[in-house]
């Protein structure tokens, strides 16, 4: 027991002096030490060793001792320095042997602390350097002593880079193995139509990681071109061989990538775990998912086998059909039959786009990538303008964009366009107000898919989300103007973007996961959210800001302010203001209100301002007044007009001043709400007021000033205006296109009174010759300073008005001047049968008619009465001199020769001061529904407007028209007094005209409204049963559909497949038509209360929804025929009339009874009567 007790002594008095060593080591292995000290430091192990054997008479150092040594063996050799002398290597060498050959083999081999470099060095010390290879069956191992340090399996081949060039794949890769003191080849083997080539690899870089100057690791990098065909397909594996006695072939990896293929345009290679599968690459992969295209479809993939850029060779077509229910499948086939090696074909269950186009992404073989929509199209030139583009700017950015152009139901580029104004690449972080959100419009290279997928937890924003992620890499996007996307907004709105409505669980969705995970995605790359991010989501944020109503439901309407606010905290200001594309004061202002939050109104000596925190709002004192309707009338002086402020319309107070005798007489303004005119509301929040007004001022035989002024009501109530309630402002005036008045044509004549406009105020005083003189001289050296459009001719004009008013007025006094109309181009409608009326009185009138000389009314009206060629001199000269223009239309296009819908070729400013005429509107047709959106007092200042009932009388009281209610006057149509009951075996057929389909060949043939008016038109079943029964059938088009189409020269009616049978009307008035045919089938048009006035049956045939504003005419119940909505019960009920001698029902002849209030043909007496003493 007490030999044991001093063993165990001698051992803890070893191991505290080892201890003891190590601390002192400790201190000395963390400061920088000499060659000699680390020398010394080996030697103090050995030391240890030679006392411990000594003691112990060369006995076996226990394992505790030899774990101690080894630990502080590895810190020593982990700070070894090659840079040694010759005795110094030796030293090293020396005692570090001497240490090895005291420890365990199997010691060193368990030990966790030592790594594998040292482990590999102290095996190769303890066997004296010497080595063994070992093959059992695939396996080739090295070992030292009876521990296997390396086996060739696994050992994998990296490759650091693919590259091409025009015939030869090239890679560059690297080996390393432990199997340094042996012969080791690299080659390449290819394999392609069950043939092989061998090719060396290159050693361009060896190195031998060593300790003491011994080789531990081999390290060979190397290069090998294969020449390959891209037509072809071939296996390439690498062969290790070792010794030239063993082959291996070792694993493959590819630098920094994960995935099992990779493109090399314009190779396609896939990875197994040991060879590389070499096909064909083509220079673009489309990725088209597609749901119910078949009406477009076609026109998308013509589009793309048809560009300047080889098809076959260049282009991979991956179609991805969304559960589509139509024939896109049966067209997909069509055109992957025709190209089978460029074309797959997908299907899936309907899962949304962004689902597709990942499905999609595993299947490209293209070096850039784009995801065209089905319903559009590229130009020709798209793909080969894009990859020459692409090609120069490879390495300086990842994504390059192209414009978008949309057309079909629009015909414009879209609101981003402005940064192509060149092409090139853009520096993100310095211009940062760029933002793309469009993949289809973007093409990307296809190694960014890789870690990129398209997310499918947003709705419409996941281009947006994969695009913005990829341009963070390098933060750069290339902008190319010499072609464009073609983007189809559908007539019908059934595209993705058009048929969403914002909804609240959509708004919600976007902002969680498209807003906030930019946001979040910014900062989690750059520690920011970057300018680009700020710019790009104030961008795409208006349009959800810019909604009328916030339609959140009430328990979630907190969480939608949460993450605004949220939102808007991550975007700067400058941000917002300095947006090139949010671009609308207003908007930006309301921008402003929702980051800043509450609304306060500054009160200043002299001004009222609208503020935030830190923006201002608005300042009143800055506003105008816009004047759009100024005259002279039954001596009063009418004033229409509006202010647009953020001001709330409670709190303004509108009035004009009447200052004469040292008196001021106020006349406070009435307030109209136009439909056309509506206050800007965003989520709910009135923003900008629109507060339009009229005031009429009583004239007087004295000189007077009018001002129109303003009060801010400090309390809002306008009851209560004591001085100490209100701030008065006479803001600056100007005056609308619709004025006849202007800031160059400052004066009207009318009556015996002379109105002028000087100074921000109106002056009213009684006519005199010479003051007329004066002031049009001043008006004519404006003229001369501005020298707008035919202003020579104006100039004369205005100088041959001016030296004969003293006799116009004279004349005037005996005889007035009414100029009729009805359109531009024709005639024969209530203004030509008022006008035939008319020039059968004898009175002092004396009337013409305008319309163009190359109208085929012109002759014909020349024969019964004056007619001016519209827009001709002499037309421009009665046009001053006239007192009422007769009109079935109420546009100035088609009553004024000096307007134009062109501004740069617009008179009015010039001439609108001697325009003192009124406008008395005939009506083209009833007025059946809510016209007020178009149809306003502000801009169609009317001094009659003719109805046929009472009902059609109440509905213009509306608000939203803003007529006075005793221009409305219910008196009949002219032309229904020339309607005769000569039936003849005839159907006529007369559609009504779509607005919306105005201007674009590919909108009207494709649109709902041309193919059923075609089918029906081609009706063989009509029309044999029109045969049968000795029946003609007539079309007349409407005057739209005789119009050109965008100034070419096919016009509308020309895209119309007639059948022979049924006659087109050209030369047959439509009073001609209603008295020679029996029945009438039509939709909306309202020529049926024409054909009805005369107990004739009508069909209303309407397959589709009726696209005005529904007014107080009821179809079902006020309607004077049936209603059908098919084309097999529109048949039938022809049939049903024919069979009974197309008699009208007696339902519908009560209900004609009870419409019309006169029946007398008495109207053309009433509406002329009415006009002359108006």
């Amino acid at each position: 027991m007490s030999k044991m007790s001093m063993e165990n002594n001698k051992i803890e008095f070893i191991n505290s002096i080892i201890y003891l060593l190590q601390q002192n080591e400790k201190l000395i292995l963390n400061t920088e030490i000499s060659n000699s000290q680390k020398i010394q430091l080996l030697k103090n192990k050995v030391n240890i060793l030679d006392f411990y054997s000594y003691e112990q008479d060369n006995q076996d150092i226990p394992v505790t001792v030899q774990e101690s040594l080894l630990n502080n063996l590895n810190e020593i050799l982990n700070i070894y320095d090659e840079k040694l002398s010759q005795q110094e290597k030796v030293d090293f060498w020396h005692y570090s042997k001497i240490l090895t050959d005291n420890i365990n083999q199997e010691t060193i081999t368990r030990s966790n602390i030592l790594n594998d470099n040292v482990k590999t060095f102290l095996l190769y010390l303890k066997n004296d350097k010497k080595t063994l290879i070992s093959r059992k069956n695939y396996d080739i191992t090295l070992k030292i002593g009876n521990t296997e340090i390396d086996n060739l399996n696994n050992r994998v081949l990296k490759i650091l880079d693919l590259k091409s060039d025009s015939n030869n794949l090239l890679l560059h890769g690297f080996f390393v193995s432990k199997f340094i003191n042996e012969n080791i080849t690299i080659q390449l083997v290819k394999e392609c139509k069950n043939k092989k080539q061998i090719f060396s690899c290159e050693n361009i870089f060896s190195k031998k990681n060593n300790i003491f100057n011994d080789t531990i690791h081999d390290y060979q990098e190397f290069k090998v071109a294969v020449p390959l065909d891209n037509k072809e397909k071939s296996r390439i594996y690498f062969e290790i061989i070792l010794n030239n006695e063993f082959t291996y072939i070792p694993s493959i990896s590819i630098d920094n990538y994960n995935h099992n293929s990779k493109i090399v345009y314009p190779y396609y290679i896939s990875i197994d775990e040991k060879s590389l599968n070499i096909e064909r690459g083509y220079k673009f992969s489309l990725i088209m998912a597609l749901y119910n295209s078949e009406n477009y479809l076609h026109q998308s993939l013509d589009s793309i086998v048809n560009q300047d850029m080889a098809f076959r060779d260049d282009v991979q077509l991956i179609l991805i059909n969304d559960g589509s229910t139509d024939k896109s499948k049966e067209i997909c086939m069509e055109y992957q039959n025709k190209y089978p090696e460029n074309i797959i074909y997908l299907e899936q269950k309907n899962s949304g786009q962004a689902t597709a186009r990942n499905n999609g992404l595993k299947y490209i073989r293209g070096k850039y990538v784009n995801f065209i929509d089905s319903d559009d199209y590229f130009e020709k030139n798209t793909l080969k303008e894009v990859y020459n583009f692409f090609e120069k700017n490879y390495s300086s950015t990842d994504v390059v964009s192209i414009p978008i152009k949309f057309f079909e139901r629009q015909n414009r580029f879209h609101n981003l366009h402005n940064k192509f104004k060149k092409s090139r690449v853009v520096d993100l972080l310095k211009e940062p107000n760029n933002p793309q959100l469009s993949a289809p419009s973007s093409f990307i290279k296809s190694e960014m898919f890789e870690e990129h997928k398209f997310p499918t937890n947003v709705f419409l924003s996941e281009d947006t989300i994969l695009l913005n992620k990829i341009l963070f890499r390098k933060k750069t996007i290339g902008l190319l103007n010499t072609t464009h996307y073609n983007y189809r907004k559908r007539f019908d709105n059934s595209s993705t973007i058009d048929s969403t409505q914002k909804n609240n669980s959509i708004i919600l969705t976007q902002f969680k996961n498209y807003f906030m995970e930019l946001i979040n995605y910014s900062i989690e790359q750059d520690g920011e959210v970057i300018p680009y991010i700020q710019y790009l989501l104030a961008y795409d944020l208006q349009w959800f800001l810019k909604e009328p109503e916030l339609n959140i439901i009430h328990e979630e309407q907190q969480e939608f302010k949460s993450l605004l606010n949220k939102i808007l905290s991550y975007i700067d200001k400058k941000c917002i203001k300095n947006n090139q594309y949010v671009t609308y004061n207003i908007f930006i202002s309301f921008f402003m209100y929702l980051k800043d939050g509450e609304l306060k109104e500054i009160i200043n000596e002299n001004n009222i301002i609208l503020r935030t925190k830190n923006h201002q709002i608005d300042s009143l004192k800055d506003h105008n007044i816009w004047i759009d309707i100024i005259e002279i009338k039954n001596g009063m002086l009418n004033i229409s007009g509006f202010i647009n402020s953020h001001f709330n319309d409670d709190k303004l107070s509108i009035y004009a001043e009447k200052e004469f005798d040292n008196k001021i007489e106020k006349y406070y303004a009435k307030s109209i709400k136009y439909t056309s005119r509506k206050d800007i509301t965003y989520l709910s929040k009135v923003w900008q007021f629109k507060n339009s007004f009229d005031i009429k001022i009583p004239l007087s035989n004295e000189e007077s000033k009018i001002r129109i002024r303003i009060d801010y009501l400090y309390d809002g109530y306008e009851d209560n205006k004591p001085d100490e309630n209100v701030m008065p402002f006479y803001l600056n005036i100007k005056f609308t296109k619709y004025a006849k008045i202007s800031e160059i044509s400052n004066y009207i004549v009318k009556d015996n009174y002379l109105l002028t406009f000087v100074d921000n105020h109106f002056i009213i005083e009684k006519y005199s010759y010479s003051k007329l003189r004066v002031y049009e001289e001043i008006v004519q050296n404006r003229i001369i300073d501005k020298k707008s459009y035919n202003y020579v001719e104006t100039l004369k004009l205005r100088k041959k008005y001016v030296n004969y008013y003293p006799l116009i007025r004279l004349f005037k006094k005996f005889f007035k001047i009414y100029i009729f109309s009805d359109r531009t181009d024709h005639a024969d409608d209530n203004s030509e049968h008022l006008f035939r009326y008319a020039n059968k009185q004898r009175d002092n009138v004396i009337k013409y008619f305008a319309v163009s000389k190359n109208s085929d009314d012109y002759k014909r009206l020349s024969g019964m009465g004056k007619v001016l060629d519209f827009n001709s001199k002499i037309h421009k000269w009665m046009y001053l001199l006239a007192d009422k223009i007769i009109s079935t239309h109420p546009y100035e296009s088609n009553t004024n020769p000096f307007f134009s819908y062109d501004k740069n070729l617009d008179e009015r400013d010039n001439i609108c001061g001697l325009i003192t005429s009124d406008i008395y509107f005939l009506q083209h047709g009833v007025t059946k529904d809510d016209i007020s959106d178009w149809m306003s007092k502000y801009d169609k200042n009317l001094s009659l407007l003719v109805t046929v009932n009472d009902q059609e009388k109440e509905s213009f009281y509306n608000e939203g028209y803003g007529f006075d209610p005793e221009i409305i006057q219910t008196l009949g149509f002219p032309r229904y007094d020339n309607l005769k009951n000569n039936n003849n075996k005839q159907i006529l057929i007369i559609p009504t005209w779509r607005k919306s389909l105005r201007g674009n060949k590919n909108i009207f043939v494709k649109s709902e409204y041309y193919k059923l008016l075609n089918d029906l038109l081609n009706n063989q079943e009509l029309i044999d049963f029109a045969k049968e029964n000795e029946y003609d059938i007539i079309f007349k088009a409407h005057p739209e559909l005789e119009k050109n189409i965008n100034d070419t020269d096919e016009r509308y009616i020309d895209l119309f497949d007639i059948n022979d049978y049924i006659k087109l009307s050209t030369q047959e008035s439509y009073q001609e038509l209603f008295n020679s045919s029996s029945l009438l089938i039509t939709d909306y048009s309202s020529v049926f209360f024409d054909f009805a006035y005369e107990k004739k049956p009508v069909i209303y045939y309407q397959p589709t929804e009726n696209h005005y504003q529904k007014g107080y005419f009821d179809y079902e119940s006020m309607g004077f025929g049936e209603i059908v909505r098919d084309r097999n019960t529109l048949l039938k009920k022809i049939e049903e009339y024919v069979d009974n001698n197309c008699k009208m029902k007696d339902k519908y002849v009560e209900r004609v009874n009870n419409f019309f209030k006169y029946t007398d043909k008495n109207n053309s007496k009433r509406v002329y009567e009415w006009i002359k003493k108006h």
